[in-house]
């Protein structure tokens, strides 16, 4: 038996005692983004979608809902269970203690079918991490330290919808964004996912209007333009994926993304626009965010001066969490789509935060994208051992930043389209590791994150490529 049956053998086993607790935390199955109408009331903070009104010149009509939190201070416990710290375990120590491979030349001259049994095909993606300075005797070191600090346990008690967030006493619901219509996903005991699916379908109904001229403007001129107004994951997500996809976007609409709170970045991106052709979608979970705010009112004014107050209502759309601060801010609660407090910024892409991507590309390509995010939060959840990628790509990092001190990681996408991928990756990896205390408040004592870099490939080997080739960092 080869130490990677071994190591999933392991796996296997220690999986097999949790099988009937995780058939009953699964969410999955079926699909369609439109499907049936959502019902009309959903969780503890579904109410009457009679306010909406018939006749009400409103993009989401029959939808309205308010977007309080349910996780309620009082159901959730903030208590963090005691475990040793990761440095006390012998598992730990044994990693530490282990001499890395001198070069990759030595290990592939010793090892002539590492790219075999280091590469892995998962979904469309090809995997290939044989060129990192590992081992066998490295990489089963690092499985024992994952099942020592019970990994897989912990994606599960996240898939169900525990409040792992101990800090803030909320779940990190992020993949119920993408699960399949007709499965429950529970937060907290609820099951969201009612109100998951009828929020893509508030998206799916405006990009349809949006993209066939069905939906028009305040002075009946069809939309052209969609300014998206966010910042972190309301910007760097939709950005990149915008980018990203680029030969499936419709010629008859353009996107563009403004973040910056220096007044120069709005006024770049209005340049040239017709105020009666452009629809304005401002993205932020508490709708109390500085910057955002600050160019959302900029754009308001530049909406007003041209339009009329009354126009507001046909040309802008709230992503939010806080109905009472969109109402203030002066959009109408219902032309706002829902986030919840359970979604952080950096993995909401294929919530509300998505919708001038999918207006760009249209709902049937958005719902490819869910399926395909889907497929991986499938695959981290059954997979187990060397076969799991999101876990030996986590381990390879833990390997390379807090044993072999190397602090820094390029990211360099050789596809153009991709060149918005490394500062997407960067907060991903940055504000979700970039930490100096654990749970129990201590502090810890090895390296959390790498900084993440990048450009794209073939401008970057004019640019920085000689200090990875012959500088003195391991990058």
């Amino acid at each position: 038996m080869t130490y990677h049956e071994n190591r999933n053998q392991q796996y296997r086993r220690h999986d097999d005692a949790k099988a009937n607790e995780l058939e009953r935390r699964e969410c999955f199955k079926g699909f369609p983004i439109n499907g049936d109408e959502p019902p009309q009331n959903v969780g503890r903070h579904a109410c009457s979608n009679s306010a909406a009104g018939s006749g009400a010149p409103y993009f989401f009509r029959g939808h309205l809902r308010t977007h309080a939190s349910f996780l309620s201070s009082q159901s959730l416990s903030t208590s963090v269970p005691s475990v040793n710290p990761l440095e006390t375990t012998q598992q730990w120590r044994d990693v530490v203690a282990l001499k890395p491979p001198a070069s990759l030349a030595e290990l592939f001259a010793t090892s002539p079918e590492r790219v075999q049994s280091m590469t892995l095909r998962v979904g469309g993606l090809l995997i290939d991490y044989s060129k990192q300075l590992l081992d066998p005797k490295i990489i089963e070191a690092l499985l024992s330290v994952s099942l020592e600090r019970d990994v897989a346990s912990a994606f599960q008690d996240m898939a169900a919808g525990q409040a792992i967030n101990v800090t803030e006493r909320r779940a990190v619901g992020h993949m119920a964004l993408r699960s399949p219509k007709g499965q429950r996903c529970l937060m907290n005991g609820i099951d969201v996912a009612p109100e998951v699916h009828a929020t893509l379908d508030q998206m799916a109904t405006l990009a349809t209007a949006v993209r066939s001229g069905d939906y028009v403007g305040a002075t009946g001129s069809r939309i052209r333009t969609i300014v998206n107004i966010g910042i972190g994951g309301s910007d760097l997500g939709p950005s990149m994926m915008y980018e990203a996809l680029r030969s499936l976007r419709s010629a008859e609409i353009s996107c563009r993304f403004v973040a910056n709170v220096d007044p120069a970045d709005l006024a770049a991106n209005l340049q040239g626009l017709e105020p009666a052709e452009t629809l304005f979608i401002v993205t932020s979970k508490t709708f109390t965010t500085q910057e955002t705010l600050s160019n959302a009112t900029a754009a308001r004014e530049w909406l007003v001066a041209a339009l009329g107050q009354t126009a507001v209502d046909k040309h802008f759309v709230a992503v939010s969490s806080n109905a009472q601060e969109v109402r203030e801010f002066g959009i109408d609660p219902r032309n706002m789509l829902a986030i919840w407090d359970w979604v952080g910024g950096r993995f909401s892409l294929p919530s509300a935060v998505g919708l001038a991507v999918m207006i760009a590309i249209g709902p049937e390509a958005f719902q490819e994208f869910l399926i395909g995010m889907h497929s991986m939060d499938t695959h981290a959840r059954d997979s187990v051992g060397v076969d799991n990628a999101p876990l030996m790509l986590a381990l390879i990092n833990i390997w390379n930043s807090s044993v072999l001190q190397s602090r820094s990681r390029v990211v360099m996408p050789y596809s153009f389209d991709l060149r918005r991928f490394p500062a997407y990756l960067q907060q991903l990896v940055m504000e979700s590791n970039g930490k100096t205390v654990r749970k129990d408040g201590s502090l810890v004592p090895y390296a959390t994150s790498p900084v993440v870099w990048g450009e794209p490939g073939t401008n970057a080997q004019h640019a920085f490529m000689q200090l990875l080739h012959q500088g003195t960092d391991v990058v």
